[in-house]
């Protein structure tokens, strides 16, 4: 389940899997920058759902990331060519 930290109305939102993935780029020396595309929000329930649910909770998330494939393309290509320039810059 995704980690999350809630206090009065601050939240901290992390993916299934990055906070782990994260700790162990750390561990290993590694830089980290993480970003993720929120598709839709937990439900804490998961278990008690049938196939039928999950089957539609499959298609809501790829329905919300195939409508925010291109805007995250450019934010990536954006990155990568931000990070391209400031490597070159300093080498």
């Amino acid at each position: 389940m995704a980690q999350k930290l809630c206090i009065e109305s601050f939240f901290i939102i992390s993916g299934m899997s990055t906070v782990h993935e994260v700790i162990t780029a750390r561990h290993c020396g590694m830089k980290v920058f993480g970003f993720s595309l929120i598709t839709n929000i937990c439900d804490l329930d998961y278990e008690d759902l049938v196939q039928e649910e999950t089957d539609d909770l499959y298609q809501e998330v790829k329905a919300v990331a195939d409508k925010k494939s291109e805007m995250l393309k450019t934010f990536v290509t954006g990155l990568v060519l931000k990070f391209h320039e400031l490597l070159c810059n300093n080498f």
